[in-house]
């Protein structure tokens, strides 16, 4: 474990996201960006993700370095 923890956490920050994550990060940042939220039933969450979302969003300082990869 010490082995595998040694190799995976320096590499956190760069990892590629999944696309059901990319999907519900492109979500927020239009609410926070526009403060609109559309419902899409194809999509597994509603409202209540994002919104709880914001604070932390807020928090961290937006979006800045969204969607880079370094």
């Amino acid at each position: 474990m010490l082995l595998a923890a040694a190799v995976r956490l320096p590499g956190l920050g760069v990892r590629v996201m999944h696309g059901d994550e990319a999907v519900h990060a492109y979500k927020l940042r239009q609410l926070v960006e526009s403060g609109i939220y559309r419902y899409d039933p194809q999509e597994y969450h509603g409202p209540t993700l994002y919104y709880f979302s914001l604070p932390a969003v807020a928090w961290a300082g937006g979006f800045d370095d969204f969607g880079r990869v370094d």
